[in-house]
């Protein structure tokens, strides 16, 4: 499981991920600096403390790690799942929400954890349309 909490983190666990969930998760981040009115310039924006957190997950994520998320039955916290895909790969983006003042946004490369969630996932999963790229 890899926690990222700027812009380092990314560049840093790129190889360590696939690259649709490091280019998904790189759009989460920005959108949080956006929404969060952050003005400043490279790095200086973290998620830590601020409620947010995005988490990509790797293939065969133990069922523990999963867990620790808050990601399991009867999934109480998820508030949305989608199946994205960017150049023809699809991925889930699954929504954790703590409270009113704090949400985890979850990746995963679709097919790649244990079969009861991914089969969770898939009925639950609001399907958007393939981007192009």
């Amino acid at each position: 499981m890899l926690n990222i909490h700027c812009t380092t983190d990314i560049d840093t666990m790129a190889h360590k991920c696939a690259p649709v969930l490091i280019r998904a998760a790189r759009e989460e981040l920005d959108q949080l600096r956006k929404l969060l009115d952050f003005d400043g310039k490279g790095d200086g924006f973290r998620l830590d403390g601020r409620g947010y957190s995005i988490v990509c997950l790797e293939p065969e994520e133990p069922k523990a790690s999963i867990f620790s998320l808050g990601l399991r039955y009867p999934y109480l916290n998820v508030e949305f799942v989608e199946l994205l895909t960017i150049k023809g790969i699809p991925y889930y983006r699954i929504m954790l929400m703590h409270d009113n003042e704090s949400f985890t946004s979850v990746f995963s490369l679709k097919g790649e954890q244990e079969v009861e969630l991914e089969t969770w996932l898939a009925l639950q999963a609001i399907e958007e349309e393939a981007d192009p790229e």
